[in-house]
């Protein structure tokens, strides 16, 4: 196996010297494995009693099969994302460690912000793992209570709606959002699969732009007053009517034709996400 990652022994007594593992990548799994050296020696001298010394991590998310992970850039979650981690270990002598007996610890490190993930086991070595909070990076470690102390971590990049960071049901949600937003109507089959393929590439303020372009909008649309246009922005995104400082904050870009400006900064706001999470749950 390949090193390309490294993980530390856990601070508390006993603790033995820093110990590098690996993350390494198999099919749909992020594998995190004892390197060749100082790891794999520490293990091998614990004698016979069996320890946990490599663990494979499946991540999946809701709707999709497990899929591979970019080892320089770990798991990337979008605000009120969710993804489920899985979790199976190997002991010294690479047999599979009885998830019973594992009792595995997965907690966010001092790196995250207060509140930014939300973990909760929901199975022997099974975690549910939500971002509340779309912006920054975080840490998550993994340990064993009284297993050489040995720590393996988890990279998490945290990312704000907007950006491509969006699951398919997260997609679906804003792609007929849209459609009420801007053209007023609810999205059809053909034209909804359209705009979640799009934003699931990280082409959201295309597809905005595309919309607020479109045929349909200058036909049946455009000519419609500014206010009406921003009432019906505020209630396809953020399901009510603008308030006083949005009227002030974007009634002018409105009139002079900016509805797919003002529809990305809604779609970019926390209100948005907010609401988002609460769609999905």
């Amino acid at each position: 196996m390949n090193p390309t990652s490294n993980a530390t022994p856990r601070s508390h007594p006993p603790v033995p010297s820093r110990t590098a593992l690996a993350l390494l990548l198999g099919a749909g799994l992020v594998a995190l494995a004892a390197a060749p050296a100082l790891a794999q020696r520490e293990c091998l001298a614990a004698g016979p009693e069996p320890y946990i010394c490599t663990v494979e991590i499946e991540v999946s998310r809701s709707g999709e099969r497990p899929r591979r992970l970019d080892p320089g850039r770990g798991l990337r979650l979008a605000s009120g994302d969710t993804a489920e981690l899985r979790i199976e270990a190997f002991d010294q002598s690479d047999r599979r460690f009885p998830a019973d007996r594992a009792g595995f610890v997965l907690e966010p490190s001092r790196r995250c912000e207060r509140d930014a993930v939300e973990i909760d086991e929901v199975g022997r070595g099974v975690f549910r793992v939500e971002a509340k909070r779309g912006r920054g990076s975080c840490d998550l470690l993994l340990w064993v209570p009284g297993n050489l102390n040995l720590e393996w971590t988890v990279p998490v990049e945290l990312r704000p709606l907007g950006s491509g960071g969006f699951s398919r049901a997260q997609a679906e949600v804003v792609a007929a959002s849209l459609y009420r937003a801007i053209l007023g109507r609810e999205g059809d089959p053909q034209g909804l699969a359209g705009a979640v393929a799009e934003i699931q590439r990280g082409r959201l303020s295309t597809q905005v732009e595309a919309m607020a372009r479109s045929d349909e909008f200058r036909r049946e649309r455009a000519g419609l007053p500014a206010a009406r246009l921003l009432e019906d922005l505020y209630q396809g995104l953020l399901g009510r009517a603008p308030d006083r400082d949005g009227e002030r904050r974007y009634l002018r870009e409105v009139e002079r034709g900016g509805v797919a400006s003002v529809a990305l900064d809604i779609l970019r706001s926390e209100e948005f996400e907010r609401r988002l999470k609460g769609d999905l749950r």
